[in-house]
């Protein structure tokens, strides 16, 4: 698995850079203004990310190692692949994502190409707790902050309500906000 590279910029595109390391071109996908700011010559230094598929090797670069671990830990979401990493750090920069996900602003995502309403609250949700959340919240009452995540993510307050009950306010967040919307799934 390739986790670093260093050497001269040998292309820029809007797609990414191709990194030459001891006569090798490496192709990097990277953020549209990330790559605004390499130039043909330079030496750089990237954090890699190294995503295999089946019909493919690919290489995504990152300024820094905080960069690279908050991609790995979005893609590691269901529903959230490399392309819509990179579409989301092209949304903000690192912190503007992190403090997206810290107050809870489902529109910071929802505007990101790929992603709709429950990928968005997902990421929200899932990373949140990871990431440290607004004190300010009152978790105390679980149920009330799941039908207010709920209406956010825009369902009716009524449809809220409604797919919030019976559901075990000890179970994690994550946990709740997969019954409730499995609740408001069509033909349930």
């Amino acid at each position: 698995m390739i986790a670093y590279l260093s050497g001269n910029v040998l292309v820029v595109d809007k797609e990414g850079v191709v990194l030459l390391v001891n006569g090798v071109g490496y192709r990097v996908g990277m953020a549209v203004r990330r790559v605004a700011e390499f130039k043909v010559g330079e030496e750089k230094q990237l954090y890699i990310h190294t995503h295999v598929r089946e019909d493919a090797l690919l290489l995504y670069g990152f300024e820094n190692a905080a960069e690279l671990k908050l991609f790995e830990t979005l893609i590691g979401i269901s529903g959230i692949g490399p392309k819509t990493g990179l579409n989301i750090f092209n949304a903000g920069s690192g912190e503007q994502i992190i403090e997206a996900i810290r107050e809870g602003k489902v529109e910071f995502f929802t505007a990101v190409p790929g992603i709709g309403k429950k990928n968005a609250l997902r990421i929200v949700v899932e990373l949140k707790s990871k990431l440290g959340g607004d004190e300010k919240i009152d978790l105390r009452d679980a149920d009330a902050e799941l039908v207010e995540g709920l209406v956010g993510f825009g369902f009716s307050r009524r449809e809220a309500v409604e797919a919030s009950k019976g559901i075990d306010r000890a179970l994690p967040d994550a946990e709740k906000l997969k019954l409730a919307l499995k609740n408001l799934a069509p033909g349930k």
